[in-house]
């Protein structure tokens, strides 16, 4: 019973390695448009030249049944991934290689190179199913080579195009697994096999290039050679050891020198291994990773584009279900391994064991959930809500514009149009009380109608002071050259701070209030 201890043991510290992070970058993005966007419309969006309908589909469930930036809850989903994924190795290591099922499964669930897509949400939704599914059409389509029954090649088929519901890479991916199929045993059944994985994976192909047009972006050769040596090989021998970390970027992996020299090592000798037994298995395990990151350089590369895009791990994750299956297949088939053989599997586990704990230190690092942490504790006591604000560079770049806003992140009630105590939020999530600096004022007039500014304003977000006197509790609109904003007035005079998007020479009031001298500019720290 020691071995399916060791692999619950691996899967608690893998929930645990991703305990130390939170809803970090595309989360935060992704479950900001699933809240404000149709689920229809929503599936077939193309994020980051990414098709993902079935992703899209389970983001949307959680933004729609958790609420607001729950951890825990984000924290079982990515465990029951992690859980789902790793069965569906088992299953397939089990139809396969019986006797291995339980090592293979560990190496599944240990190698580095999965660290990235089980421990950040939005990485897990997209490649966790597809892990799942390649184990099963693996599973499968072994079946089918060895004993010709249709209803296995269905099965491989069907996991196929489940598969394409979450990730593009199954394009590549299942037709590259026949011949992973077909060089891990003699096989005479392979035409329909053939069709069960090429035909739903040149459907997908036709969608993906129909929802996402053409990818081509020139340039690229870097990814390739980047990735290769410094994310892939090193995995090869439990690496990489290290990880650096820009933010608001993931970890990614900076293997020493030594690591990148042993993982050429250990690949030239599976090289040497797959030509002097003739067994095309190791070599075609070494081979896949190029396959996604050719994909990298055709749609993402670019004069903007970062090699390191391809050192965060999670663009070819998959291999760890290929190099653990095929590790099954070849034990199989050589019953009596060298006696250094379990030595060396020690050697490689402390090796990925050290490069996960140097992960979970990288993860922990958390700008978003100290920020929100902190904004959380100071709204909660708070009868006002605050203006709408971009969250800080480490938490989410411009780029992601408008879901770098707190009104996108958080929503109403805490954040609104308009305020009676205008506060900022600081870099650390703290609150600190605000006060407008003016840049132009309108004069004293009841409206409703355009009131003249004392001078032209620039197109920009502003906040107005609005200091009005109103017959009755009610709402008015008021708008620079811009969108109108709706803001509740009650009866009597009042102060009241608008956000308001724009520019112009005047300011427009949709309503039965008579105004004030009402000043236009920018809120800054009290002093």
């Amino acid at each position: 019973m020691w071995q399916p201890a060791i692999v619950v043991a691996l899967l608690a510290v893998r929930v645990v390695v991703a305990a130390q992070g939170w809803f970090y970058w595309d989360d935060l993005i992704l479950l900001a448009q699933a809240r404000d966007t149709p689920l229809a419309e929503l599936v077939w969006r193309p994020h980051d030249g990414h098709l993902m309908p079935g992703s899209w589909l389970l983001i949307w469930l959680f933004a729609t049944l958790v609420d607001g930036l729950n951890w825990p809850a984000a924290l079982t989903a990515l465990a029951t991934g992690q859980l789902l994924a790793a069965g569906a190795v088992a299953y397939a290591a089990w139809r396969i290689c019986p006797r291995q099922a339980w090592w293979v499964t560990g190496i599944y669930v240990l190698v580095p190179v999965t660290l990235p897509v089980t421990t950040w949400l939005a990485a897990a939704v997209n490649s966790l199913p597809l892990h799942a599914a390649c184990a099963v059409w693996l599973a499968h389509g072994w079946l089918y080579l060895r004993h010709g029954r249709v209803r296995d090649a269905v099965i491989a088929a069907v996991a196929v195009l489940a598969a394409g519901f979450f990730s593009e890479r199954v394009i590549f991916l299942a037709p590259f697994t026949l011949l992973l199929l077909l060089a891990w045993g003699p096989a005479t059944r392979w035409l329909r096999l053939t069709v069960a994985l090429v035909v739903p994976a040149a459907g997908w192909a036709i969608a993906y290039l129909m929802a996402v047009g053409d990818p081509w972006v020139s340039g690229g050769g870097g990814l390739l050679v980047h990735g290769y040596l410094q994310a892939f090989l090193p995995t090869l021998v439990g690496g990489p050891w290290d990880w650096e970390r820009w933010h608001p970027g993931p970890p990614f992996a900076t293997p020493p020198g030594a690591a990148i020299v042993l993982g050429v090592l250990a690949a030239v000798v599976l090289l040497g291994w797959s030509i002097w037994r003739r067994h095309a298995a190791p070599l075609l395990v070494l081979a896949y990773p190029l396959l996604p990151f050719l994909a990298l350089a055709v749609a993402r590369s670019g004069p903007d584009t970062a090699p390191e895009i391809t050192q965060t791990l999670r663009h070819f994750a998959e291999v760890a279900v290929l190099m653990a299956l095929t590790a099954g297949v070849l034990a199989a088939q050589n019953p009596r391994p060298p006696r250094w053989t379990p030595v060396l599997g020690v050697v490689l586990a402390a090796s990925s064991l050290f490069s996960t704990a140097t992960y979970a230190q990288s993860w922990a690092e958390q700008p978003a959930r100290e920020y929100f942490t902190a904004l959380r504790a100071g709204l909660e006591g708070r009868e006002e809500p605050i203006l709408d604000q971009a969250v800080p560079l480490e938490v989410l770049l411009p780029v992601a514009h408008p879901y770098n806003r707190l009104s996108t992140l958080l929503g109403p009630p805490q954040i609104s149009d308009s305020t009676t105590a205008p506060a900022l939020v600081d870099g650390f999530g703290t609150l600190v009380d605000a006060e407008l600096y003016p840049m132009r004022a309108t004069g004293a007039e009841c409206g409703p109608g355009a009131f003249a500014l004392d001078g032209p304003l620039m197109e920009r977000d502003w906040v107005l002071r609005l200091n009005y006197f109103a017959e009755d509790d009610g709402e008015i609109a008021v708008a620079l050259d811009g969108e109108a904003v709706t803001v509740p007035v009650e009866a009597g005079l009042h102060q009241v701070h608008v956000a308001l998007t724009g520019g112009g020479q005047e300011l427009r009031v949709d309503g039965e209030v008579c105004l004030g001298r009402s000043e236009v500019g920018v809120l800054a720290p009290a002093r």
